[in-house]
């Protein structure tokens, strides 16, 4: 019997969506608030069969069998589910993060308290138990400044606006990992920065 994934931080676990109606039925109220809509547009996720289609082998399960890591649920010690926190490898050599959480548990700190605990399990070594990688990215609109400001709060350094393919060549502010090398070319970031 394998024992489930879960990180832990001081007041929140992490773990995966399971294809359940409690986490389909959550994915539906997250990504329909406003806020959401807001930030990421509209998924088209607005019942729970969408969401257990997504949930089994859409993009929350194919990011997992492709890559053995996307996008998590975020809840509290007492299982209060409040959000989800994604890492997401696509064309880069290096994962990006993101984060939705609902809007009545915004600034309380969880995003951050959520994102260095991935940021850590994402660089720690795989003999370690984490992913490996050199780092991670947050990628963002340039006008999106509470993502910017989250972004630095986990220690990210910025590197400039970047009219990335991965977001159908719209300028993005990137942001990275201090650890990794300035030029992002390494992690195959190819387009040229724009601001």
């Amino acid at each position: 019997m394998t024992t489930p994934f879960r990180l832990e931080s001081s007041r929140l676990y992490i773990h995966r969506f399971e294809p359940t109606t409690e986490h389909a039925d959550f994915l539906v109220k997250l990504y329909n608030t406003p806020l959401f809509i807001a930030g990421e547009g509209d998924t088209g996720i607005n019942t729970t069969e969408k969401a257990l289609r997504q949930i089994k082998d859409g993009f929350i399960g194919k990011a997992f069998a492709k890559n053995g890591h996307g996008p998590y649920l975020i809840s509290l010690n007492d299982r209060t589910l409040i959000g989800s926190v994604t890492i997401m490898r696509g064309d880069y050599l290096a994962p990006d993060i993101g984060f939705a959480l609902l809007p009545e548990y915004t600034k309380q700190g969880y995003a951050k308290e959520a994102g260095l605990r991935l940021i850590e399990y994402a660089t720690q070594s795989k003999e370690e138990g984490g992913l490996g990688y050199p780092g991670v990215f947050v990628f963002t609109s340039n006008k999106n400044e509470k993502a910017k400001k989250l972004s630095e709060s986990l220690g990210l350094e910025y590197r400039g606006v970047y009219p990335l393919q991965a977001f159908g060549g719209h300028p993005s502010a990137v942001y990275a990992s201090k650890s990794m090398v300035e030029d992002l070319k390494v992690y195959g970031i190819t387009e040229e920065k724009s601001e």
